[in-house]
């Protein structure tokens, strides 16, 4: 179709004029006066504390002037010396080791130098109130294995430990005083007392049958002979 010249010019008037309107701008969003924009949250939650391990009995260490429970985490669970109530002392130490001890008298003549007694004994370790002869304390250790009746291990100084040789024990544990040899060799060790006489020093007492540690106990006179059996 031909368009005539006031068509098209009044095409173009139209298109100039709505090209010439002005656009009304959107407004911006605004906040009502006085009113803090809420913040969006973010995460602040502090780190959770570490899970407590708890500490459990790792080893219990015998030495002439005390016995102790170390934990798992090193720290001193319990640690009773041989002055001290016997009964008192069994209790901090099955306290300790989470065990109760077998319990059981041991016949005696009150006024003979082998008294009545009682054997708290915790698998290879016992404890007997008043101690056998020898005996300085007002309770004995006696160690006779490598581990507690839950599985604890049992050593004495320098982490020796029942079944060792002898060449192993004396070579690890340093000073020695020899006391008896063959059939069944015993020494003395971590004399508390060195300075007095032979009969008079006061330390662990450890025996060997075949070579092989079966056997300590403290605190005791190592130069005393004699036994109650």
């Amino acid at each position: 179709m031909k368009l005539s010249p006031a068509t098209v010019i009044a095409g173009m008037l139209l298109v100039g004029l709505t090209a010439c309107v002005p656009t009304t701008p959107t407004p911006a969003p605004t906040t009502s006066s006085g009113t803090t924009p809420t913040p969006t949250a973010t995460s602040s939650a502090s780190p959770s504390d570490p899970e407590e391990v708890e500490v459990t009995a790792a080893v219990v260490v015998m030495t002439a002037s005390a016995l102790s429970v170390f934990g798992t985490d090193g720290s001193t669970l319990a640690s009773v010396n041989y002055e001290m109530d016997g009964a008192a002392a069994v209790a901090q130490i099955a306290g300790a080791l989470d065990e109760e001890p077998v319990v059981t008298p041991v016949p005696g003549d009150v006024d003979s130098p082998c008294p009545p007694a009682t054997s708290y004994e915790f698998g290879g370790l016992e404890l007997r109130s008043p101690g056998s002869l020898g005996s300085v304390g007002a309770f004995e250790a006696i160690v006779t294995g490598t581990t507690t009746t839950a599985g604890v291990g049992i050593e004495t100084i320098a982490a020796q430990q029942i079944g060792a040789s002898r060449a192993t024990f004396e070579a690890a544990v340093g000073e020695v005083m020899p006391l008896y040899e063959p059939p069944h060799p015993q020494v003395g060790i971590d004399v508390l007392n060195p300075e007095a006489g032979v009969y008079d020093r006061i330390g662990v007492y450890a025996n060997f049958t075949g070579g092989t540690l079966d056997f300590l106990a403290a605190p005791h006179l190592l130069g005393f002979i004699g036994s109650c059996a």
